[in-house]
């Protein structure tokens, strides 16, 4: 069996400051494959993810992270990725945070 060594982005980061409660991109876009997401809400508020910048799909809770593991048990080119070149994207649900900010971190095989 062949193994593949892990490749870490760059963590994306949004500053409570520029949140608002229209979509805006955390970060700049995923440049590989990414086989795991790693979503951290770090704010005081409630937080809205969305992977096209239009539709709603991710609620977050304040000081919360959730763990995206898209190819678990899958071989190295099979499965579910994240695309490259695109972001994601964070809005406020109830209310302006007012400290921390939302990360992102992205694993890819290389």
């Amino acid at each position: 069996m062949a193994s593949i060594r892990v490749g870490y982005e760059d963590v994306k980061t949004l500053n409570y400051s520029s949140i608002t409660n229209s979509y805006k991109a955390v970060g700049s876009p995923i440049q590989n494959f990414c086989r795991i997401l790693i979503i951290q809400n770090l704010t005081d508020k409630i937080m809205m993810f969305s992977f096209d910048g239009s539709h709603d799909h991710l609620p977050l809770n304040a000081e919360s992270s959730i763990v995206l593991d898209l190819t678990a048990n899958k071989n190295s080119d099979r499965g579910f990725f994240f695309p490259n070149g695109q972001p994601l994207y964070v809005k406020y649900v109830d209310g302006a945070p007012t400290k921390n900010a939302v990360y992102l971190t992205a694993l890819y095989g290389e």
